[in-house]
């Protein structure tokens, strides 16, 4: 079977790694270079604890916390355009408590494996870098994680058996000796793990081109068109390929290549940025996520990565000045000998967020041969071996695991999730 993946980022490059290991004859297209968009500069977390889903009470009555408030970078960018205003109205039908637990319930399943996968990714010879530190929630006092204790409960109830554990006073010090005076608790979440995303698909690129599969940078698809029984790949460049199956992992951009075919991908860009230093004294010792400011650290080998942000509509790449005082500020309360080190990378990037905040995993109705596998929001890192193995098994084996049932393509037209 000849498979073409369209998208060159983490999901798109490891389902080619699952696709070929299972014996398919593959190949990929990449509109850029592959691991330069949202995989590029995120934090890298594996994290099947925090995948709760963005549509909440919760979330509103934080959101309305924030308005006015500069230090909270959180935002909906409108636009007069009525898809964007389907993705808002169908957002607010999924802020329910039943729709967020079956949301949640259905994203912890394909999360869960996630440590497990990628040290069996590792073991099996691909390279990237990746720690397993946990990641330590802080807030101002004990109180400020009573959602993240109350999400401990939640978790154990669905069979989450990582290990958390609240610390305060000089045993949390002990963790981070260089907090300094402003009050802190904090929960870690001992069994999470983060790999430094631009590693991992490095790794892949180079594990399933010595496989043989060709990968064409630079090449965007400009059309996928029925052929036969199987699928003609057409490029901007003039070229293209003939293929038995096709599996858009595009991201963003998915939902502007399946259009013409009458697919609908509730899809809206949500920028978020990150701030790379050098931290060879390891100022901070485990990845944070700063509770109080939505603001997330990230340490890897000499380096840290400081990001935040989820700016709803918003396409534009561009890091201002005064983002970059916003996150600094957050991380010196905490830490106020920040910053490490210099700064060596400085960048925005487009999550590909859909409403229900669950991606699209799975066959397009109508259309023999053609899969999704897009819209995994801030989760691409967690969720991308669970879609991977998703997409062998039902490319390669014709198998669709009920689980899946909740990321289907068509959930928008063919009813409610449940």
């Amino acid at each position: 079977m000849r498979v073409a993946v369209v998208g060159g980022g983490i999901i798109g490059l490891a389902s080619a790694l699952e696709l070929r290991r299972a014996g398919a004859d593959v190949v990929l297209f990449e509109r850029g270079r592959c691991g330069a968009e949202t995989s590029l500069g995120n934090m890298g977390w594996v994290c099947p604890f925090l995948v709760q889903p963005m549509p909440s009470w919760d979330t509103l009555r934080q959101a309305a916390a924030r308005v006015g408030r500069r230090e909270h970078p959180v935002g909906i960018i409108p636009r007069l355009d009525p898809s964007f205003a389907g993705w808002v109205l169908r957002f607010l039908r999924n802020v329910t408590r039943h729709r967020n637990t079956d949301s949640l319930r259905a994203l912890y399943e394909l999360a869960q494996d996630a440590p497990v996968l990628y040290s069996e990714l590792a073991a099996s010879g691909v390279e990237f870098e990746m720690h397993e530190d946990g990641i330590l929630v802080l807030a101002p006092e004990a109180d400020g994680l009573r959602s993240y204790l109350a999400a401990a409960s939640e978790m154990a109830a669905l069979g989450y058996g990582g290990q958390t554990r609240l610390y305060q006073g000089a045993d949390l010090r002990a963790l981070e000796p260089n907090l300094g005076s402003y009050p802190a608790a904090g929960l870690h979440l001992r069994a999470e793990r983060n790999v430094r995303p631009e590693t991992v698909t490095r790794g892949l690129a180079a594990a399933i081109g010595g496989l043989g599969v060709p990968i064409h940078e630079g090449v965007r698809v400009t059309g996928l068109h029925p052929d036969g029984g199987g699928w003609r790949v057409a490029a901007a460049d003039g070229g293209g390929e003939r293929v038995d199956a096709v599996v858009v992992a595009g991201g963003l951009w998915s939902r502007d290549l399946l259009a013409p075919l009458g697919v609908r991908l509730l899809i809206e860009p949500a920028k978020g940025t990150s701030l790379t230093y050098e931290d060879t004294e390891r100022l901070i010792r485990h990845p944070l996520e700063l509770a109080d400011y939505r603001v997330a650290c990230s340490t890897y080998d000499g380096a840290i990565r400081i990001a935040g942000g989820f700016e709803l509509g918003r396409f534009d790449r561009s890091v201002p000045d005064s983002r970059v005082r916003l996150l600094e500020d957050a991380v010196r309360t905490y830490f106020p000998q920040w910053p490490p080190g210099r700064m060596t990378a400085r960048w925005a990037g487009l999550r590909p967020a859909t409403p229900d905040d669950l991606p699209y995993i799975g066959p397009v109705p109508g259309h023999q041969g053609l899969y999704v596998a897009a819209g995994h929001g801030t989760l691409g890192v967690t969720l991308a071996p669970g879609t991977a193995r998703a997409i062998r098994s039902m490319v390669i084996d014709g198998v669709r695991s009920p689980r899946l049932f909740p990321f289907r393509v068509d959930r928008w037209s063919a009813g409610p999730t449940r």
